[in-house]
């Protein structure tokens, strides 16, 4: 994720997609899992995938899907690196299953 401006750049450029149609879907760790938000022509909010991005197409202005991973539980937060490479426990699963779910239901509603 952390390098996939280029990625985006090509398929944008395949499908002659204007920047403002794209619709990108990551993890982020300011949001508590479970929780999903959608966004429209934001910075990178320090989320190196989305750096990348902005840096390859030249613009913010496209959507972001943002789908909660933090935990409540402010230890397991201390290492990000850590945690953000760590898997989910059984409860956390059926969380993220939640934003899953309702992020394609955004999603459909975005494309639409």
């Amino acid at each position: 994720m952390n390098k996939s401006g280029e990625a985006v750049q090509n398929i944008g450029h395949f499908y002659k997609l204007r920047q403002k149609d794209i619709v990108i879907v990551h993890d982020d760790k300011d949001i508590l899992l479970g929780e999903l938000k959608v966004q429209e022509n934001r910075g990178p909010a320090g989320h190196n995938g989305i750096k990348s991005i902005i840096e390859y197409i030249g613009t913010q202005d496209f959507t972001r899907v943002r789908i909660g991973i933090a935990s409540e539980n402010k230890k397991k937060m201390s290492d990000i690196p850590k945690f953000v490479l760590s898997k989910f426990g059984v409860l956390e699963k059926k969380k993220l299953q939640k934003s899953i779910d309702e992020a394609i239901d955004k999603i459909m509603e975005i494309i639409s």
